[in-house]
C-alpha cells in the first residue's frame, strides 16, 4: 500500500507574497485559488539572483495568471518592483503599499487602479508615483522654489487693534470699543509709570479707578490684541517671547478712539487687499474662518500670523488668502470672492470651532468636491500642560481602536469609574459619549487647578469672548474643551460625510490637526508632495477596519481615502459613469 501523499502548503513567506500580490490587484482570497505546486516553484525562482527586470516581470506574471489575475505590463513592474529585494518581505510590502496608496489617491479603487495603470497609452503609473511619492531631490527643489518666488505685491497690513472695523457691525460696536479704550488707557499709562510686571500689579493699579474685577472685561471690550498675554502670566509670555511691560505698552498704544472716518479708512484698505487677492491666480492656501465678535478678528489674525509667519512656513513665500485682511461691503460679493479663492487655491485650511457654521462647512465640502486636500484645525486648550496632554493621549486613542478599547484605557487611567464604564458600554452610547466623559473628569482636574485669569487667557487666546465668565470661567472652559474634542472626533472618525466624493468618484477625507505648528508642517508637506501615508484595514484594529480600507496620513491618523470591503456597494458605486464627469 502506497503511503499517503503529503499535502502541499505555502510556507510563511509564500503566503505573505501571495497576499501582497492579491492586495495589490484588489482581489479577495476567494477569487484566487492557485495551483500550489507551480506557484511555489515560480516564487522560489523569483527570489533567486541574477534575473533581469524583464525576466522577473515575466515570472511575476506567471504568479498572477496562476491566481487568475490579469498580467502586468513591464512599465507597471518597473514603477513598482524594479528596486524590490524579493527576499525581504518588508521591501515587497513597502512597494505594494505605495502602489495601493497611489491607486487609492488617484482612483479610490484598487482593482480599477491596477486595471488603469496597465492599460496601453493610459495614465502612467510612474508619473503618478512621482506625483505622490517624489524623490528627496524633487522635494528639495519644490521647497527651494517656494523660497525663491516673489512676494505678492499690493497687500497692506491692517493693525490688529483695527481689525474689528472689517466686521459688518463695526459702526454699531465702535462706540462701546472707544468707551472701553478711554477707560482703560489711563490705567495702562499708570502701570507703565509704576513699572508693573504682572497681572496682579495691573489689577492693583486699576483698583484706584474701577473695581479691579472689571479690568479683564474692560480690556476685552476694548478689542485689544494680546489681552491673553496680560492675563495669562509667565507661561503665555514665554510662548510669545514677550515681557509683561512690553505688552502693557503695546496695549496702551492701541487704546485710540475709533471714529466713523477711521472705520472707513480700514475698510478701504480691506477693499484694496481684496482687489489684490482677485489679481492672484496662483493661491496656495485658502483659510476658512468665522468672525463675528471683535475677539474673533484678533484671535484669527494671531492664528494667521503664527501659521504663516513663524515656524515651519516662516522661510517660505506661501501665497494665502487672509480673511482678517479682506473686506467687501456686500455679503454676496464676499461669498463670491471666497468661492473664487477656493477655486484658485491648492488646498484649504479650515479653522474649526466647537460648533458648525453653514458657510465654513460648505467651504470644506466644496474643497473636497474640487479634488483638493483640506486641513481641519481644531484648537486644543492647555496644549503642553503635562496633565492635559495625558488626558488628550487617551482621547486620541479613540480614532485608532473601538469603543471597548477606549473605555478600558480610560478606566485604567482613572478618567472614568467602573460604574460609568458599564453605562458607556451600552450600544446606544457612542465613542463621542466616552470622550465627553473622559474630558469631564480629566480636564476638570486640570482646569480647576488653574487661576481664573489664566483660564480666561486660554479662552481668549482660542477666540472665545469671556466677558460674562471672568469671575468663574472654569465651567465654561470645560464645556468648550468637550465640544472641541467631540468636533475633532467627528471629523476624524465618526461622521460619514467627513468623506466627500468629488466629480471623479473618489471619496476624499480631511486632515485633522490640533496645533498651529502641526498645521504648518502639513501645509508644507502638501505643497511639496512629502505627505506620508499608511493603509489601515489589512489587519483589524478598529471598527472601521472591519468594513473598509483607509488610507491615513501618518502624523494625524486622518483617513484621506477609503475603499469599501463590501462588494455589492463597490459594484453599485462604480456602476455610475464617473468617467463622464472627469
Amino acid at each position: 500500500m502506497a503511503p499517503p501523499t503529503q499535502e502541499l502548503r505555502l510556507d510563511a513567506y509564500e503566503e505573505a507574497f501571495v497576499s501582497s500580490i492579491r492586495l495589490l490587484t484588489g482581489r479577495t482570497a476567494e477569487e484566487c485559488q492557485p495551483q500550489i505546486g507551480s506557484l511555489k516553484a515560480i516564487i522560489q525562482t523569483i527570489r533567486g539572483g541574477g534575473l533581469k527586470p524583464s525576466a522577473r516581470c515575466d515570472l511575476l506574471n506567471r504568479v498572477l495568471l496562476t491566481l487568475s489575475i490579469r498580467p502586468m505590463s513591464l512599465e507597471f513592474y518597473n514603477a513598482v518592483f524594479k528596486d524590490v529585494d524579493f527576499n525581504q518581505l518588508d521591501s515587497l510590502k513597502s512597494a505594494v503599499d505605495k502602489c495601493r496608496a497611489v491607486c487609492m489617491l488617484e482612483f479610490g479603487n484598487f482593482r480599477y487602479g491596477y486595471k488603469r495603470f496597465n492599460e496601453p497609452n493610459s495614465f502612467a503609473l510612474g508619473e503618478a508615483w512621482d506625483k505622490w511619492f517624489p524623490s528627496p531631490k524633487a522635494v528639495k527643489k519644490k521647497k527651494s522654489d517656494l523660497k525663491a518666488r516673489p512676494k505678492p505685491e499690493g497687500l497692506r497690513d491692517i493693525p490688529a487693534d483695527r481689525l474689528f472695523a472689517l466686521g459688518y457691525i463695526a459702526r454699531e460696536s465702535a462706540p462701546k470699543i472707544t468707551e472701553a479704550r478711554c477707560a482703560v488707557k489711563p490705567i495702562l499709562d499708570a502701570a507703565i509709570k509704576k513699572g508693573v510686571k504682572d497681572w496682579a500689579g495691573l489689577e492693583n493699579v486699576a483698583a484706584k479707578a474701577i473695581d479691579k474685577k472689571q479690568l479683564g472685561r474692560l480690556l476685552e471690550d476694548a478689542a485689544l490684541p494680546d489681552v491673553e498675554l496680560l492675563l495669562g502670566g509667565d507661561l503665555f509670555l514665554q510662548k510669545a517671547e514677550k515681557k509683561f511691560e512690553e505688552v502693557v505698552r503695546s496695549a496702551a498704544a492701541a487704546c485710540s478712539a475709533i471714529s466713523p472716518e477711521d472705520i472707513q479708512k480700514v475698510q478701504e484698505i480691506g477693499r484694496q487687499n481684496t482687489a489684490t487677492y482677485l489679481a492672484m491666480h496662483d493661491v496656495d492656501v485658502y483659510v476658512a474662518t468665522s468672525m463675528r465678535e471683535p475677539v474673533h478678528f484678533t484671535s484669527n489674525n494671531a492664528f494667521m500670523r503664527r501659521l504663516f509667519q513663524s515656524g515651519a512656513l516662516a522661510v517660505y513665500r506661501i501665497r494665502y488668502f487672509d480673511p482678517t485682511q479682506s473686506y467687501l461691503p456686500d455679503r454676496i460679493q464676499k461669498g463670491l470672492v471666497e468661492c473664487l479663492m477656493i477655486k484658485r487655491s491648492a488646498l484649504t485650511v479650515y479653522n474649526a470651532q466647537e460648533g458648525d457654521t453653514f458657510g465654513k462647512d460648505s467651504e470644506l465640502g466644496v474643497t473636497l468636491a474640487q479634488n483638493k486636500p483640506a486641513i481641519v484645525y481644531v484648537t486644543r486648550f492647555f496644549h503642553g500642560n503635562k496633565d492635559a496632554d495625558e488626558v488628550y493621549s487617551v482621547v486620541d486613542s479613540a480614532t485608532t481602536g473601538d469603543k471597548a478599547a477606549l473605555i478600558a484605557l480610560a478606566e485604567k487611567r482613572r478618567f472614568i469609574e467602573p460604574s460609568e464604564a458599564k453605562l458607556l458600554a451600552a450600544p446606544e452610547k457612542s465613542k463621542g459619549d466616552v470622550v465627553g466623559a473622559i474630558v469631564n473628569t480629566g480636564m476638570r482636574r486640570v482646569v480647576t487647578g488653574i487661576d481664573a485669569p489664566q483660564v480666561c487667557a486660554e479662552l481668549l487666546a482660542h477666540g472665545y469672548a469671556v466677558a460674562q465668565h471672568y469671575e468663574k470661567p472654569h465651567e465654561e472652559c470645560i464645556k468648550k474643551i468637550a465640544k472641541l474634542e467631540a468636533r475633532a472626533l467627528t471629523f476624524k472618525d465618526v461622521h460619514p460625510l467627513s468623506l466627500q466624493t468629488g466629480a471623479d468618484g473618489v471619496a476624499r477625507g480631511v486632515l485633522v490637526t490640533r496645533t498651529v505648528e502641526h498645521t504648518a508642517e502639513l501645509i508644507l508637506a502638501l505643497l511639496t508632495g512629502s505627505i506620508q501615508y499608511e493603509i489601515r484595514g489589512d489587519e483589524i484594529r478598529g471598527e472601521n477596519d472591519k468594513y473598509n480600507w483607509l488610507l491615513c496620513e501618518k502624523s494625524t491618523g486622518s483617513p484621506v481615502r477609503v475603499v469599501t470591503k463590501d462588494r455589492l456597494l463597490t459594484v453599485a458605486f462604480w456602476s455610475e459613469d464617473w468617467s463622464l464627469q472627469r
